[in-house]
């Protein structure tokens, strides 16, 4: 029995040799997705919360724009505060939006990896015919 078994061997060897370097390039591409999916998230929160400091700027800039809407009464000088806070405001939050939409566009669901398990599954399935 020993020796019909031997020439199957080699050919054992060969397929858990090609299943572990499969199983390895398929670790390899899911850490590489997930990588660049953290990477995506982690650059949109951080110009998410550049967003907010320019936002709250504008915020505190109505607030002395009010202040001195109160103090003048009328003066030019509480229109061009007025203009400014209303333009950081807007910028601000233009900016978060921008962030908060390209934040729901980035994907986690490992689309190149789940197709390649699904290849891979396919090829197991036609070898062991």
């Amino acid at each position: 029995m020993s020796e019909s078994s031997t020439p199957y061997r080699p050919l054992l060897l060969s397929v858990s040799r090609d299943l572990w370097l499969l199983c390895v390039q398929t670790m390899a591409l899911a850490r590489a997705e997930t990588r660049t999916s953290v990477g995506s998230t982690v650059f949109y929160l951080a110009v998410a919360a550049g967003g907010v400091v320019v936002a709250i700027g504008g915020l505190l800039i109505l607030l002395s724009a009010l202040v001195l809407i109160a103090i003048a009464l009328g003066l030019p000088a509480w229109a061009a505060a007025s203009l400014a806070g209303i333009l950081l405001v807007g910028a601000g939050a233009g900016t978060v939006y921008f962030c908060v939409t390209s934040l729901l566009e980035v994907e986690f669901t490992m689309p190149r990896t789940r197709r390649s398990i699904k290849d891979t599954m396919v090829w197991l399935k036609t070898q062991t015919r």
